[in-house]
């Protein structure tokens, strides 16, 4: 893993955008504790397509393996902008709204440089302690108020979520 980003935090100014409306997001993400890696697939039902390009940003530690719409692939450049362990994939939708946007992506959680030593995102045969980008996409054109998730952990791991035990 390269870390492409500063060795001491940055403050970025995040862009402003009008925000596109999405119906209902659904994330499927599959842990391998022998491996510490990760698979996650993101589906975006998207009531409006934004003009334009669109930004995603995803753990630097992830690859991007598959981004259709409407069942056809989409063409996409992830660049090496890491900050905030945050990296960058830019991407341009057609012109088609009410369709499904589907992301797949693997690999390991890294940590940023100016990060190490503090909290961080991890997968290990004991331990999963994953956050925001470490779990999915971030997109910076759209919103909803309607996500699922699915995530395959092993048998015998407890999940809890912000610190309180799921049952």
């Amino acid at each position: 893993f390269i870390d492409h980003g500063p060795e001491e935090y940055v403050d970025q100014t995040h862009e402003t955008y009008e925000t596109e409306r999405v119906s209902s997001v659904r994330y499927e993400l599959n842990v391998n504790t022998t491996l510490g890696t990760i698979y996650g697939k993101a589906e975006y039902d998207l009531i409006f397509v934004h003009s334009g390009e669109s930004k995603l940003t995803l753990n630097p530690g992830y690859e991007i393996t598959n981004m259709t719409y409407d069942g056809e692939q989409v063409d996409y450049r992830t660049v090496n902008d890491d900050n905030h362990n945050e990296r960058s994939t830019y991407f341009t939708l057609p012109n088609k709204n009410c369709k499904t946007l589907v992301i797949e992506y693997e690999g390991m959680p890294e940590v940023a440089n100016h990060a190490r030593g503090s909290v961080f995102d991890s997968v290990d045969r004991e331990y999963i302690a994953l956050s925001g980008v470490a779990i999915f996409p971030i997109m910076h054109h759209y919103a909803t108020n309607s996500v699922t998730a699915k995530i395959t952990i092993p048998d015998d791991f407890t999940p809890y979520f912000d610190y309180e035990r799921l049952t």
